[in-house]
C-alpha cells in the first residue's frame, strides 16, 4: 500500500508489532462517500418540505407571520411519513458504500433499493383501483426502476450502452433533477386536487428523483461533505421532525395542520391513509322537526321565492325542468350581456321570468346537486352513497324523488338528456327510476352537437304530449358546456378555454330557444311552468384548479336559475336562494301527493336549517377526501373544509369570485359567521344520511 496514493491515502494502516492502529482519518473515502447521499437526503427533505410551505398563499403568512415557522416545522415532521421510500433508498445507498459488499450482494441490494421508489409509489397509487387500468403508469414506474438502477450500478450500464456508456452516465446524471422539478409541478397542475393517490405517488417519485440527482452532484463536488457536517445537520433535522412530531400531537399545529392540508399535497395526503367518515362529525342527537305551519312560514320566509297567488294550483299546470351542465351565472349574458352567450335567457327573462341573480346549487357536482334536486333534501341528509371518486355514488331506493311524487299524482313523467360516457348507468346511479318516457343520448369528449338531439328528441316528445290530455313533469339535461369545450361559432373568440366554454353555453343556449319555440308553436307554452337552472358551476384557474367537484367557491356554485309561471309577471330577484328549493316551494300548491312530502322536507329539514343558520343558503361537496360545505348570505359568505377544519369568510359584493379570505379582519362579522356554521353543522350532524365507501369503484 502507497501512503502517497489518493486511492489509499486515509484507509486504516496496520500498526507495527505491538502498537495500536492508527485512527481514521476524517477525510476516509469510505466515510466522505457514504456521506454524499446522506447529505443528499437531508437536502432534498428541507428543500420539499420549504415547497410545500411555500404552497400556502403569502397573504396568510403576512397576516400571521408567526404562521411560516409553524408550517414548515409540520411539514418537515410530516415528510417522513409519506416521503419514506426516498429517504429509505439514499440511507441504503449510504449503508452500501459505508459497507462495500461482495459484488453479487451488492448488485442484489442495488436491484432492492431500485425497487423501493417505484413499488412504494405503485402502491400509493393504485389505492385507487382505477389507476390499475392505465399501462402508461407501469411503463413510468418500470422506466423509473431502470434509471435508478443504471445509476447505481455501472457494470450494468456499461453492458447495456456498450461503447455508449458515457453517453448512457450523462443522459442519467443530467435528468433526475429537472424530472424531479416538472414532477413536482405536474403535482399541482394536473388534475389539481381530485386525485389524492396520483398526488402523493408524484410527490414520492419527485422528492426521489431531487435526493437522486443531488447525490449525483455531491458526489462530483469538491470537497465532499464530511461526517461532521451530516451529522450536525442530521441532529438538527431530527430534532426539527421530533419537536413537529411533538408539537403537532400537543395541538399546538393546528393551524399549521388546517393551512397544509387545505394548500400542500403533503399536507391532503391525510385523507389518503386517514379517509373523513360520518363519524367524524360527532355523534348525532334527536333532530328537532317543527310543525307543518311554522315550518312553512320559516321555508318561505327564507327561501327568498316570489309569494304564489292565493287561487294558484300546481295540478292546473304542467312542470318542465330544464337543465344545462357547469353553467356558471357570471358567464351568461344575465350577468354580462355584452357576452351574448345565452341570448335566449335574456328573452326568457324578458318574456315574464323570474330571474334570481345570487341562486346557488346544492353542490358542485352532478351526482350531489341533481341527488338534492330531485330528493329534495340536502345532499348530506339523502341515503346518498359516495364512492372512491367524489363524482360517483348511488342515491339509494329508500329516497322517493320528485318524479315518483309527480308520477303517484297521476302526472306523465319524462327525463330526455344526455349519458356522457354512460355516467347514469356506470357511476351516477339512483336517478332511473319515476320515469314513463326516458331517453338518454350517449355520448364522448369529442361529441360535439349531442345537445342538438337532446333537444330535438325533447320536442318531438313535446309535440307527443302535447296531443294528450294530460299533466306532466319532464326533465329535459343538456351536456353543455361540460368539458371538452367545443367551437361552434365562427364570430366569437375561440383561443382559450374559456372562449370556448362561452360558446357552450352560447350553443346551449341555441337548444334551450328551440325547445321554448316548440312549446309555443304546440300550444304548451301557456300551460307548463318552466324552470331552467345548471347543476353546478365551472372554474378557470381562479383557486388553482379547473372543471368541477373540487371546492365550494362561488365559480363552482352560482349559477343561473329562471322561472316562469304563465299569466304570473316575472321579476329580478337580488337575494340570495337555492336551486335546491323551487321544486319544494311549488310542491306545497300541488295535489296531496306532493304536497305531503314538501311538507315532510321542509319541517324535517330545510326550516330547521333555516331556522338555525338565520336564512343561510347551504352548499355541500360530499367524500372520503373532499369534504365542503359553504353558507351564504346577501353581503357575505363563509366556507368550512371539515378535513383540514379550515374556515374562509368573503365579502361578496366587493369579491364576487372569492379572491381574499377576511376572516378576523372583521372581529363581530367572524364570530358571527363561525357561529352559523356551527349550527349548521349541528343541525347536519343530527340529520345526516349520506354513506361514504371509498372502496367502491365503478
Amino acid at each position: 500500500m502507497n501512503p502517497q496514493d489518493p486511492q489509499t491515502q486515509g484507509a486504516v494502516v496496520p500498526a507495527p508489532k505491538g502498537g495500536n492502529k492508527q485512527a481514521v482519518s476524517p477525510r476516509d473515502p469510505k466515510i466522505c462517500s457514504a456521506g454524499a447521499p446522506l447529505a443528499a437526503l437531508l437536502i432534498a427533505l428541507i428543500l420539499l418540505s420549504l415547497a410545500e410551505t411555500a404552497m400556502v398563499p403569502l397573504r396568510i403568512y403576512i397576516n400571521t407571520p408567526s404562521l411560516l415557522a409553524e408550517t414548515f416545522l409540520l411539514a418537515i415532521a410530516t415528510a417522513p411519513r409519506y416521503l419514506w421510500p426516498g429517504l429509505i433508498f439514499l440511507l441504503g445507498v449510504s449503508a452500501l458504500k459505508r459497507l462495500n459488499p461482495g459484488p453479487r450482494i451488492l448488485l442484489g441490494a442495488r436491484i432492492a433499493l431500485s425497487a423501493v421508489v417505484p413499488l412504494a409509489a405503485m402502491a400509493v397509487l393504485f389505492r385507487y383501483p382505477k389507476f390499475l387500468r392505465y399501462a402508461p403508469f407501469y411503463a413510468l414506474f418500470g422506466g423509473l426502476f431502470l434509471h435508478t438502477l443504471l445509476g447505481l450500478h455501472r457494470p450494468l450500464r456499461e453492458r447495456l450502452a456498450g461503447r455508449r456508456a458515457m453517453l448512457c452516465e450523462r443522459i442519467i446524471r443530467h435528468t433526475a433533477l429537472p424530472a424531479a422539478l416538472v414532477l413536482y409541478l405536474y403535482t399541482y397542475i394536473a388534475n389539481s386536487g381530485h386525485y389524492p393517490t396520483l398526488h402523493l405517488a408524484a410527490l414520492q417519485v419527485a422528492h426521489h428523483l431531487l435526493g437522486v440527482g443531488l447525490w449525483q452532484f455531491l458526489e462530483r463536488a469538491h470537497p465532499r461533505p464530511g461526517p461532521r457536517f451530516v451529522l450536525s445537520s442530521a441532529a438538527i433535522i431530527s430534532g426539527l421532525i421530533i419537536t413537529g412530531t411533538i408539537a403537532e400531537r400537543a395541538g399546538s399545529l393546528d393551524v399549521s395542520i388546517s393551512q397544509l392540508r387545505t394548500f400542500s399535497v403533503l399536507g391532503q395526503s391525510h385523507v389518503i391513509f386517514h379517509p373523513f367518515s360520518s363519524a367524524d362529525e360527532g355523534i348525532p342527537e334527536t333532530p328537532i322537526v317543527l310543525s307543518d305551519q311554522e315550518g312553512t312560514r320559516i321555508f318561505l320566509e327564507h327561501a327568498q321565492l316570489p309569494e304564489l297567488p292565493a287561487d294558484f294550483d300546481l295540478a292546473d299546470y304542467n312542470v318542465l325542468l330544464l337543465a344545462s351542465e357547469a353553467t356558471r351565472f357570471d358567464q351568461t349574458s344575465l350577468a354580462e350581456p355584452s357576452l351574448a352567450t345565452s341570448p335566449w335567457m335574456q328573452a326568457f327573462a324578458d318574456d315574464g321570468a323570474f330571474v334570481f341573480t345570487q341562486a346557488y346549487s346544492p353542490s358542485t357536482g352532478t351526482l350531489f346537486s341533481m341527488s338534492g334536486i330531485l330528493g329534495m333534501a340536502y345532499p348530506s341528509m339523502l341515503e346518498l352513497e359516495v364512492w372512491g371518486a367524489p363524482w360517483s355514488g348511488h342515491l339509494h331506493s329508500s329516497e322517493i324523488l320528485i318524479q315518483e311524487h309527480f308520477q303517484r299524482a297521476d302526472y306523465s313523467t319524462f327525463w330526455i338528456g344526455h349519458n356522457y360516457k354512460r355516467y347514469f348507468q356506470r357511476k351516477i346511479e339512483g336517478f332511473m327510476r319515476g320515469w314513463d318516457h326516458d331517453d338518454l343520448l350517449p355520448s364522448g369528449p369529442k361529441s360535439a352537437l349531442n345537445d342538438r338531439r337532446i333537444a330535438d328528441a325533447a320536442i318531438k316528445h313535446l309535440n307527443k304530449l302535447a296531443k294528450e290530455d294530460r299533466r306532466f313533469f319532464g326533465w329535459v339535461f343538456l351536456e353543455s358546456p361540460h368539458a371538452r369545450y367545443n367551437n361552434h361559432y365562427a364570430g366569437m373568440p375561440q383561443e382559450t378555454p374559456l372562449d370556448r366554454y362561452r360558446q357552450e353555453i352560447r350553443f346551449a343556449d341555441e337548444q334551450l330557444g328551440r325547445i321554448y319555440e316548440s312549446l309555443a308553436a304546440n300550444g304548451l307554452l301557456e300551460r307548463t311552468i318552466i324552470i331552467y337552472m345548471s347543476d353546478h358551476g365551472e372554474e378557470f384557474g381562479e383557486h388553482g384548479g379547473t372543471k368541477h367537484t373540487k371546492s365550494v367557491y362561488s365559480e363552482l356554485c352560482r349559477v343561473p336559475l329562471l322561472v316562469r309561471i304563465p299569466k304570473l309577471p316575472g321579476r329580478v330577484i337580488t337575494a340570495p336562494t337555492s336551486t335546491l328549493y323551487v321544486l319544494p316551494w311549488l310542491a306545497l300548491r300541488g295535489p296531496p301527493e306532493l304536497r305531503r312530502p314538501a311538507l315532510d322536507r321542509i319541517d324535517r329539514i330545510f326550516a330547521p336549517m333555516l331556522q338555525a343558520t338565520d336564512g343561510a343558503v347551504v352548499v355541500e361537496l360530499i367524500g372520503h377526501n373532499q369534504m365542503e360545505s359553504a353558507l351564504a348570505y346577501p353581503t357575505y359568505k363563509v366556507n368550512y373544509d371539515f378535513i383540514s377544519k379550515r374556515h374562509e369568510l368573503f365579502y361578496l359584493q366587493e369579491d364576487p369570485l372569492e379572491a381574499e379570505d377576511r376572516l378576523g379582519y372583521d372581529r363581530m362579522l367572524t364570530r358571527q359567521a363561525l357561529e352559523k356554521m356551527r349550527s349548521y353543522r349541528a343541525i347536519r350532524r343530527d340529520r345526516r344520511r349520506y354513506i361514504l365507501d371509498p372502496t367502491h369503484h365503478n
